[in-house]
């Protein structure tokens, strides 16, 4: 039994009969009566009650023709989320952000899901050691994330260009709108840490180093989120790129007047992976958005 047997059962018991349905089919009657006889002998029943002048249906033709009905339904359904997949407007897209790039691209998501409703978004999180890592093992396709010091198994764009900010508890007073290094660095300090592979932490302290001063690093921790809660908590100043600060009531954020640092997201991808329909729909879809916002 194939589906064509099935499809030539289903425009019978359509049709009403044989010379009918061979019509539509673009077929002669004979192919099509043993088409049926075939079918009937290897599911062991009649399936249609022949008579001389009339034809009926039997219980188990109506049950086999209801279930092809079916199938050919679930058959079309299946041939369109392939062509869709194919296209990039359905399936799944898994993305990696890291804790420090997610603010930059919720805005192209929305876009995203509103043009391709039919694709389901998987967007796992956490630090940009742990999203080049799921890139390495296939987990996502492409990733939101600190620049890596060795690049060369990547496709990248730079995304933006942003400067660090120091982050106040907003009760702690402040003589000026903004702060140097040199007043900063007798205070606690809440940094983002080491993460194998990147220099932000690093160049955070070459920074005070190259004036002679010793940073008074307190916290350490990898998400900006939990460094503004614990500037909240009034435990320190944060000092993290601006990109990644969310306006929060209780927080001051202030310009550092001699730190020149300059953080670069990007977004990146593995050059041995081509990137599938819907990776690329939502890369031209955030590229075009950075574009627009340097205009």
């Amino acid at each position: 039994m194939d589906l064509k047997q099935l499809h030539y059962f289903t425009e019978i018991v359509k049709h009403g009969n044989i010379s009918k349905a061979a019509e539509a089919l673009h077929m002669a009657q004979p192919p099509l009566s043993q088409a049926l006889k075939k079918l009937e002998l290897e599911l062991e029943t009649t399936l249609i009650e022949r008579y001389r002048t009339k034809w009926s249906i039997t219980e188990t033709g109506q049950y086999v023709f209801e279930q092809a009905e079916a199938l050919k339904s679930r058959m079309g359904i299946m041939r369109r989320t392939v062509k869709e997949i194919e296209l990039g407007e359905a399936g799944t897209l898994s993305i990696g952000l890291s804790t420090a790039c997610a603010q930059l691209c919720v805005g192209s998501l929305k876009k995203f899901k509103q043009q391709y409703p039919n694709v389901f978004l998987n967007i796992q999180q956490g630090s940009s050691h742990q999203m080049e890592e799921k890139l390495r093992e296939n987990d996502i396709e492409c990733a939101m994330m600190l620049k890596p010091l060795y690049d060369h198994d990547y496709e990248m764009r730079t995304l933006s260009r942003e400067i660090f900010v120091a982050l106040f508890p907003e009760n702690w007073s402040l003589l000026e709108n903004h702060v140097s290094l040199a007043e900063l660095h007798t205070m606690p300090l809440i940094v983002l840490g080491r993460m194998e592979g990147y220099s932000m932490y690093e160049n955070v302290l070459n920074a005070f180093y190259e004036k002679g001063l010793k940073p008074n690093i307190e916290i350490e921790c990898h998400d900006i989120g939990l460094v503004q809660s614990l500037v909240k908590k009034e435990m320190g100043i944060g000092v993290v790129p601006l990109m990644g600060v969310q306006q929060t009531p209780g927080i001051q954020i202030v310009p550092i007047d001699d730190l020149h640092l300059i953080f670069e997201p990007v977004v990146l991808h593995r050059k041995e992976r081509e990137l599938s329909p819907k990776a690329q729909h939502f890369l031209t879809i955030l590229l075009e958005d950075l574009v627009e916002g340097e205009q």
